[in-house]
């Protein structure tokens, strides 16, 4: 359920009307796996942030990924193509919550939670 201020779609109710009552939130039926907390190796920091995240690789191997990262109600706000432990400028987006989606060399897809400041 969410509620309160929607200005930029951050109740994730696919719009921006702003709500004074709780409304139900679809939440999304893909196999998603949180890559901050599994044990695959990667971290996303910081978050929250102002103007640039990284995305890092616990190994330390600095190979390519696509990256896209989605505001709440689906839209891709930004995407690329970068490699692990560099950063990734963010201060153009808006305040608030994100989900960034990484392609990795091998196919795999992960999801993570960006809070932007």
């Amino acid at each position: 359920m969410a509620w309160g201020y929607n200005n930029y779609g951050q109740l994730g109710i696919g719009n921006t009307t702003n709500s004074n009552n709780p409304i139900q939130v679809s939440c999304s039926t893909l196999n998603v796996i949180d890559i901050g907390i599994i044990n695959n190796g990667y971290t996303i920091f910081p978050t929250p942030t102002n103007n640039f995240i990284t995305i890092q690789n616990n190994s330390n191997i600095s190979e390519k990924f696509q990256f896209k990262i989605i505001d709440l109600i689906g839209r891709i706000v930004k995407n690329g193509e970068t490699k692990f432990n560099e950063e990734i400028n963010v201060e153009n987006l808006a305040t608030g919550n994100y989900n960034i989606q990484i392609e990795t060399q091998n196919g795999k897809i992960y999801f993570e939670k960006l809070i932007k400041n």
